[in-house]
């Protein structure tokens, strides 16, 4: 074995051995299982994916109590074993088994990325779908034991594997690569026992589930099928390549950004961000600014804001949007209580709170592309995060203007910048349905969907 994935397989082998190095007979590379372990590897421990669990442990007393645990272990048994455990419960949360009559299958964690694949699944209608989201209910069901029977078999096989593991790499990122390979044995072993399967469709290229579920696939001769659910960064650490049978971008520059940094299949279409878009409008002054967080928050930097927008009109909300990701959510109860024109969302539908600004201010977050196609301007500023900087590239390819504080002249720059000439040119290359014709982009889709992975046509 290579790449990181090497021991004595066992029982193992049988399940793994097809997805292990390059797939003969190919014209462009395919997702198996050392690519999806890589790729997992390279994203986990990248410098942005560290800082942001340092953030989880700060935030998270358990987590910080069993990182702990494994980090001050120096017995590789203990390690090994909560290594399996995790994978355990990994695979135990997964729907237990496919319908006989399941055509598509998936899996994501999160709201947009489920908001991305349906989506899709409304383009190209006529088939039968089945998500395999990751629930801890799951794991409730009697089928499950036979799950879990067939891992606790497997273990010895793995044990090797994850002892390397346990040695080369921390707690968090050990985990995900750790549940990379039971994920793998799952999708796989449930793909091979149904031959109805045509493919699978994601909305991620990174995440354990998404890249074994990939790997699976093409193990099994089925079709991958991808569509991003938020932007690719441009400065980001490492990105991941996309090796699909399909992709689905929202813009010209997503496939730009992949074969710039990374690795695409030649198979693009284009489709946009979803909902109606709007031109941009301005009021006289702005009554509502939006501050929308991401990652590695910077409470001094969203302090610094709401007073200075404060000072310019008790009159102006300040409506501070927290990270969907309820774990890296930071406590502003104190600034709530200094500035009482201050309120804060969490959880609540994204179109809801940009309906409630006139302006969003922004780090390094790709939110800023869902703003801008509603008519609403969004100014980038560093300091609300640390993140690298202008981590997406939209002040290097002038989508948005760098501020690093709110002045009483600062709306009327976001004017000036906004109502260029060029700038609809700039959104469209982000947007591909940004004042276009939706239903002929969508249109192309659904033709380029049936014929990756051979649909009936009504």
């Amino acid at each position: 074995m290579t790449c990181g994935i090497e021991g004595r397989w066992g029982m193992m082998t049988d399940e793994t051995k097809e997805g292990l190095g390059p797939t003969s007979g190919t014209t462009q590379p395919r997702y198996t299982l050392t690519t999806a372990f890589l790729i997992v590897r390279n994203m986990e421990t990248s410098s942005t994916r560290s800082a942001v669990f340092e953030e989880i442990k700060r935030k998270n007393n358990i987590i910080n109590i069993v990182e702990n645990i494994y980090s001050k272990s120096k017995i590789t048994a203990l390690k090994k074993i909560m290594l399996f455990l995790f994978m355990l419960k990994c695979v135990l949360s997964v729907k237990p088994r496919l319908q006989k009559t399941t055509e598509i299958v998936s899996t994501g964690s999160f709201a947009n990325e489920f908001h991305a694949i349906d989506r899709i699944m409304g383009i190209a209608p006529g088939f039968i779908f089945a998500v395999l989201e990751p629930r801890k209910s799951h794991a409730l069901h009697p089928r499950q034991l036979v799950t879990a029977l067939y891992f606790l078999m497997a273990m010895p096989s793995m044990w090797s594997v994850f002892g390397r593991i346990a040695k080369r790499y921390e707690f968090m990122p050990a985990c995900r690569m750790a549940s990379t390979i039971g994920y793998y044995m799952l999708f796989r072993r449930s793909i091979r026992s149904a031959p109805q399967v045509k493919g699978v469709l994601l909305a991620s290229n990174y995440s354990p589930d998404a890249v074994a579920l990939s790997a699976a696939a093409h193990s099994c001769s089925r079709k991958v099928v991808y569509t991003n659910h938020a932007h690719i960064p441009l400065n980001g650490p490492y990105l991941p390549p996309v090796l699909a049978d399909l992709s689905i971008f929202s813009g010209e520059i997503i496939r730009e950004t992949y074969q710039q940094r990374s690795q695409c299949n030649n198979d693009v279409s284009l489709i946009g961000v979803d909902n109606p878009t709007a031109v941009m409008s301005w009021k006289k002054r702005p009554f509502s600014i939006g501050i929308f967080l991401t990652a590695l928050t910077n409470v001094d930097a969203i302090e610094k804001l709401a007073g200075e927008i404060s000072e310019l009109g008790a009159d102006i909300m300040v409506n501070i949007r927290h990270h969907p990701v309820s774990l890296l959510h930071t406590d502003l109860t104190p600034l709530i209580t200094r500035f009482p024109n201050a309120r804060i969302t969490a959880g609540g539908p994204l179109e809801d709170d940009i309906a409630d600004c006139d302006v969003v201010l922004c780090g390094n977050s790709g939110v800023a592309l869902n703003v801008l196609r509603v008519g609403k301007p969004v100014a980038y500023c560093a300091a609300l995060d640390a993140l690298p900087y202008d981590y997406n590239g939209f002040v290097a390819n002038h989508l948005v203007p760098e501020i690093d504080s709110w002045r009483q002249d600062t709306y009327e720059q976001l004017r000036e910048f906004y109502t260029q000439p060029t700038w609809h040119d700039v959104m469209t290359r982000y947007d591909a349905s940004y004042g276009q014709d939706i239903d002929t982009l969508e249109a192309d889709c659904q033709q380029a969907i049936i014929k990756c992975l051979g649909l009936p046509t009504s």
